[in-house]
């Protein structure tokens, strides 16, 4: 139905005015919905001729058709000089005219090439040269510096991961030389391979994290231990003073009083010092060289009442712990 309001406007010209003027120009004139009725073409019927001419001689449709007419005229627009003919019919023809089989980029280079045709690197809009260099650099990066991208089939993965996927349903570049029966189940499967592996590196991540934040959670609760650990023991003495002051006023053997607990042990030395944001680089640091004491060990040490000895501790987590009853904790022998 384009051709034919073209076809029209130039009957109009050479019946009415008087003289030819080819389908480009006549594409730049829009008539009245008289003159338009006035050149029906042979094909059409006069009512769907009428409703077309209607259509035509509307404001909406001539401002429509000068946008669109503007967009094709801009820079950013990638218009082929292959006419109507498509890739195939491009790529029979060139494969004819020079004797070899001609892939389908080397036609779209062809049909898209700039005023030096040697230059294949320089196509004639810069939308096209940009959207070539990406492919390239694209399609090198994914089979090597030795790829020949152009008399190679075109991969597919590179136009797909170089225009960020499929926009509309289309592809950016090279529409109509893919074979989408072939492409898009394959690219099915990797991007599904390609999301697992994605998922698998957040939940190693996310894992990390939380042995990260646990570690540091049983660093600080060890440390907390310790400090209550000598706050016990310096009530202790304290309460110890005071029984040997009653035992020698009231002459109470001194066995009945208990003897001094032994001093609390130095703080163990990390390997990583405390951070107020552990990060998954922490992870897996604190306590891990030869001679130094995990969390776990300081932990379970002080929470079974032992200063000097060293108890292996048996869970697996740190963060679990609970500060010991009275009951569990041998203030007195």
């Amino acid at each position: 139905m384009y051709y034919a309001r073209i076809t029209a406007t130039m009957d109009h010209f050479c019946i009415v005015e008087g003289r030819k003027i080819c389908d480009k120009i006549a594409g730049q004139f829009y008539l009245t919905r008289e003159e338009y009725i006035a050149q029906r073409l042979t094909w059409c019927k006069q009512d769907c001729w009428d409703a077309l001419a209607t259509e035509w001689s509307s404001p909406e449709f001539k401002e429509r058709s000068e946008k669109n007419r503007q967009n094709r005229l801009s820079r950013r627009f990638k218009p082929h000089r292959g006419g109507s003919n498509s890739i195939a019919v491009i790529r029979q023809k060139m494969s004819k005219k020079l004797g070899r089989v001609v892939s389908e980029l080397e036609a779209w280079v062809h049909t898209h090439r700039g005023r030096n045709p040697e230059d294949l690197t320089s196509l004639n809009t810069e939308e096209a040269t940009t959207c070539l260099e990406k492919y390239i650099s694209k399609a090198i990066e994914l089979n090597g510096p030795n790829f020949d991208w152009l008399h190679s089939p075109v991969d597919f993965r590179a136009v797909y991961q170089c225009s960020c996927g499929r926009a509309h349903g289309k592809w950016a570049t090279f529409n109509g030389t893919i074979n989408d029966r072939e492409a898009l189940p394959e690219l099915k499967r990797s991007h599904a391979s390609v999301m697992a592996a994605r998922r698998q590196r957040q939940e190693e991540q996310e894992h990390i994290r939380k042995e990260a934040h646990d570690s540091k959670l049983a660093k600080d609760y060890a440390q907390s231990m310790l400090e209550w650990g000598r706050t016990v023991q310096s009530q202790f003495q304290s309460l110890q003073s005071f029984m040997e002051s009653v035992a020698l006023r009231t002459g109470m053997p001194a066995a009945s009083v208990p003897s001094t607990l032994p001093p609390p042990p130095s703080a163990p030395r990390y390997a990583v010092s405390p951070s107020p944001n552990p990060s998954p680089e922490n992870v897996g640091t604190f306590g891990s060289s030869v001679g130094m004491e995990t969390p776990e060990e300081t932990l379970s040490r002080i929470a079974s009442g032992n200063f000097r000895s060293h108890v292996n501790a048996t869970t697996s987590g740190g963060g679990t712990y609970s500060p010991p009853v009275e009951e569990d904790f041998p203030l007195f022998p």
